[in-house]
């Protein structure tokens, strides 16, 4: 399976692998958790999801591994090169779910 492109709008998560393309929150309610309730709000409902994909831009990589995402051990050399687009700190993470 593979990401949708960018700029592609999805009616609905379909299948076991979500993608995740950004997730933003307000400078003035940073830290009090809106970005994990989003993300749970999210896992909540769809259930379906085993295994959910992004890559990590500039210095996010903290905040994905502190949600539960790890960077992928061994990416294919076409897999890192596309990360690398994203620039110097872009990281591409997985998270598996039970």
């Amino acid at each position: 399976m593979s990401p949708p492109a960018p700029d592609v709008v999805l009616d609905a998560a379909e299948g076991p692998v979500w993608y995740v393309h950004d997730v933003s929150v307000g400078a003035l309610v940073r830290g009090n958790g809106v970005a994990r309730a989003l993300l749970d709000a999210c896992f909540a409902a769809n259930p379906g999801i085993r295994r959910s994909e992004l890559v990590a831009v500039e210095l996010a990589g903290p905040f994905w591994e502190r949600q539960g995402w790890r960077p992928l051990a061994e990416p294919s050399d076409a897999l890192a090169a596309k990360v690398a687009g994203y620039g110097e700190h872009a990281t591409y993470m997985v998270r598996e779910f039970d």
